[in-house]
């Protein structure tokens, strides 16, 4: 009887597990079996781990008269995907006394991850940064990981990370028969400033942020401003107005003028959404778009195995939703909760997760169904009833949980001719700033937020009492909600922090007022 214990890892939704994989080899007839709830991938690699075994010059386990069991530990967690493949076939090797002489790595600190092919390569696995970070916190001083995993592996800033592109190559580190260098590791804790050749990649792939720059959007300073305010405070924000007025290319061009991700942030922002790494501006803040057919478990997340949805997908970026008044009044309403607490809890009868949500909602709507009523171009066709049916749809608790209404118009006089001769001969008299301009001071107006909210933690209020006094009579006039109330003043400190004021003054209040209107007020 032969036995060996080794230890890989999973993540489960956001959450990281270690798993300890027990290896017994027992004299009988031929037999392989896997316990510990695994899932259909983790049943096929039997097969998967014979070849590789067999193709990196062992004895395959099929051509063994023996009886092998792995156990994958703790059983009470359901085990998924093919990450374990590496940790089974070294386990086997060991238990079986296929790698002989002494290991010059202690197994017991070592995590291996990977999945193996017939040929036995490693193949990188998916979210692979949870699992280091969670291993290296309980005190694994080695993680074996897939070489094509090395380059996000490197942000998480863990030392002891050991790249590997075959299951021979791996043998041959253990057993002291090769050296490999361990993964490169990002010293970046900040991405705030990006090395020039990076700042290069970013510009030439990014389509989104070259196509929608501020630059290019001349006119709308009005809605400009309300974006700049909300990419300073992360204030959920509303455009409405008439159909091509530029509502969409105004929210599109809003992701160009947020900071970079910090290295926390873009960590978040990879364990949530496994594609995020494959983009290759992984530096700067996500944006989803989903489509207004979008169901409500892909706008909210859920599903069979409880999965993070485009709100969570989000996190630490912008939320776009196009056209709001076509997506299902039920998934609107579920964006109450996520807007309000920067999070979402699903419950379901087996499990409760909780997502992260943390991002900018910006909404994107037509004031009417026929989208022309404002318009100076297009006479509106709706009726009465019908524009009421219309706006019932947007709640009004949903309503009170965006903090900008912004009214985007078409040009005014119709004077297109101008607007045109403007864009071409005219463009040297105005200053248009460009998303980059605009980034640098959404970035330093933060830091003066900081410095407000430091002084609030030592006891100091930011309104004076002639600003409380005009907010308390123009909160009755208007009618706000104790919600609307607050995020008057948390706003109102925002447009301070713009002017590089510490204390918000009265012409900082009125204007975080004039942005309280709703739709067709």
């Amino acid at each position: 009887m032969h036995f060996s214990k080794i230890f890989s890892a999973q993540t489960s939704v956001l959450k990281a597990h270690i798993i300890t994989v027990e290896i017994d080899i027992s004299r009988g007839l031929h037999s392989f079996s896997i316990v510990g709830l695994p899932d259909k991938a983790i049943e096929e690699s039997k097969d998967r781990i014979s070849s590789a075994i067999k193709n990196s010059g062992f004895k395959s386990p099929k051509q063994q008269n023996h009886k092998i069991t792995v156990s994958l530990a703790p059983a009470n967690i359901k085990k998924e995907g093919p990450s374990f493949d590496l940790s089974i076939a070294i386990g086997y090797l060991i238990a079986s006394k296929n790698i002989s002489g002494k290991l010059t790595i202690p197994l017991d600190q070592t995590i291996f991850i990977g999945e193996l092919s017939l040929m036995g390569d490693i193949r990188p696995v998916n979210s692979i940064v949870p699992m280091i970070i969670y291993a290296n916190e309980n005190g694994y001083k080695k993680i074996i990981i897939p070489k094509e995993n090395e380059k996000e592996a490197s942000l998480t800033g863990v030392k002891g990370i050991i790249p590997v592109s075959s299951l021979k190559e791996t043998i041959d580190y253990i057993s002291g028969k090769k050296n490999i260098s361990e993964g490169a590791i990002s010293n970046e804790k900040n991405f705030e400033n990006i090395p020039e050749n990076i700042s290069n990649i970013l510009n030439k792939s990014d389509d989104s942020l070259k196509e929608n720059n501020f630059s290019q959007i001349i006119g709308q300073e009005k809605a400009k401003r309300a974006l700049e305010i909300a990419a300073v405070g992360k204030h959920h924000i509303t455009l409405f107005g008439p159909a091509g007025s530029g509502k969409t290319m105004l929210a599109r061009a809003f992701v160009g003028i947020l900071p970079n991700l910090s290295q926390k942030e873009m960590i978040e922002s990879i364990s949530i959404d496994v594609d995020f790494i494959k983009t290759k501006n992984i530096y700067r803040p996500p944006i989803r778009s989903p489509h207004h057919t979008s169901s409500y478990v892909s706008l909210i997340g859920g599903g069979p195995t409880l999965r993070p949805g485009e709100i969570s997908k989000a996190h630490n970026g912008v939320l776009f939703l196009d056209e709001l008044m076509e997506f299902d009044r039920k998934s609107l309403e579920s964006l109450r909760q996520p807007m309000q607490e920067k999070f979402i809890t699903i419950s379901r009868a087996k499990e409760t997760q909780v997502f992260p949500a943390n991002c900018i909602v910006i909404t994107a709507l037509n004031p009417c169904p026929c989208g022309q009523r404002g318009s100076t171009t297009q006479k509106c066709t709706c009726g009465h009833i019908e524009i009421s049916r219309y706006k019932r749809k947007f709640s009004k608790p949903l309503q009170d949980r965006f903090d900008i209404w912004i009214e985007v118009s078409n040009p005014k006089d119709n004077n297109y001719e101008n607007f045109s001769n403007l864009n071409r001969s005219n463009i040297q008299d105005i200053k248009i700033e460009s998303s980059e301009e605009i980034r640098e001071r959404v970035k330093n107006s933060r830091i003066i937020r900081e410095k407000q909210k430091d002084l609030e933690e030592s006891g100091k209020n930011l309104l004076t009492k002639n600003v409380f006094d005009l907010l308390n009579k123009a909160s009755k006039k208007l009618g706000l909600s104790f919600r609307g109330y607050k995020k008057t003043i948390e706003l109102a400190k925002t447009i301070a922090a713009i002017d590089k004021c510490l204390y918000v003054r009265k012409e900082h209040l009125l204007e975080a007022l004039s942005y309280r209107s709703k739709i067709g007020d």
